[in-house]
């Protein structure tokens, strides 16, 4: 990096890595309020073993919507070896939408957004298209590679104001 260039390197890199240290902030809120809610949810409903699948879901739900699959498996055989499996299956079904509603539409949003500086409708585009395109991995980059997207483009936009082609203080001859 040339000399005349390496503060604004380190600066932009910082803000970088305050965006990606917010977003993981948020996205461990997240999951322990996803947790805590199907955890919460799974013992009003009195089903088996509610609080370790609780945390379960908290765990893994660092990622997003690993934390569904990797404890939704658990929750169906547990409900599959129960007394009742209708009522227990319900249970399941009934606390895991609920709270992966909540997730998704006013959660995640709203705090992984407010963490990283962009609206609740990009936070979501963001994990959709990362998803849909990258998988798992997708998943993970999508709204940190959107928080430093949104950085650079604010910065192009600053740069780009402050030129003399936007101010057109120099005439442009041919």
């Amino acid at each position: 990096v040339p000399l005349q260039s390496r503060d604004q390197f380190v600066v932009f890199f910082t803000e970088c890595d305050q965006l990606v240290s917010s977003y993981l902030r948020g996205q461990v809120t997240v999951a322990i309020s996803i947790g805590v809610i199907t955890g919460v949810g799974l013992a009003i409903a009195q089903f088996p073993n509610a609080a370790l699948l609780g945390v379960m879901v908290g765990i893994f739900s660092v990622v997003p919507y690993l934390g569904l699959v990797v404890s939704l498996i658990p929750a169906i055989f547990i409900a599959l070896v129960s007394g009742s499996v209708g009522a227990s299956l319900f249970k399941v079904a009934i606390v895991y939408v609920v709270a992966q509603v909540l997730d998704g539409t006013l959660i995640t949003p709203r705090v992984v957004g407010e963490s990283v500086g962009i609206h609740p409708v990009w936070i979501v585009l963001a994990l959709s298209l990362g998803g849909f395109f990258f998988g798992l991995v997708g998943l993970l980059v999508g709204v940190p590679a959107a928080a430093v997207t949104k950085l650079l483009v604010v910065r192009g936009m600053e740069r780009y104001k402050a030129s003399e082609f936007y101010l057109g203080s120099s005439a442009v001859t041919d």
